[in-house]
């Protein structure tokens, strides 16, 4: 009897860290909803701030590396896009797991691998103004692949659908 009570103690301790384990949030949650509440509404400066201390808190915040990139992507720097949105991308992929309310982990992929064919466009057409139309193609192309990818992980993703629509026949 004292065994039962005993296994029946520690599995029910055991099962209470558990739910506490998977219901908490990550560190750097708030500083990631003030992130997005910010970027939302337009004070993109404030967003790119509570972006970056989430990640100080939480560098494995796979949404707060994304949306980072974004705000990079947004302002040109492709650069920085890149990385941000590939960080992302790495974290979700390992993990497979998000943290955005009523959406998948694919869902929240498919949206990172459309912004990398969105940082491809914007170095395109930064080479075709130069009139270097052999790289512009190459970028065109691999843009073309991550719309591609976006689309495989979430087919209902129309942002990406419309983009590979929108660019299949630059070149």
């Amino acid at each position: 009897m004292k065994i039962s009570t005993r296994l029946f103690i520690i599995l029910a301790f055991g099962f209470g860290i558990f739910t506490v384990l998977v219901g908490c949030e990550p560190q750097g949650f708030d500083n990631y909803n003030k992130g997005v509440h910010y970027q939302q509404a337009g004070q993109i400066d404030l967003a790119e701030q509570q972006f970056k201390i989430a990640l100080q808190k939480n560098p494995e915040f796979a949404e707060a590396h994304l949306n980072l990139g974004l705000i990079y992507l947004n302002r040109g720097w492709y650069d920085g896009a890149e990385i941000s949105t590939k960080k992302a991308v790495e974290i979700l992929e390992r993990t497979q797991r998000t943290w955005v309310e009523g959406s998948t982990w694919q869902q929240t992929l498919s949206i990172a691998y459309n912004n990398l064919g969105a940082v491809e466009i914007g170095r395109g057409i930064e080479v075709e103004s130069q009139f270097d139309f052999a790289t512009a193609k190459a970028h065109w192309e691999k843009a073309i692949s991550f719309f591609g990818k976006a689309v495989e992980l979430n087919p209902s993703n129309s942002v990406a659908q419309a983009n590979i629509q929108r660019f299949k026949n630059a070149y």
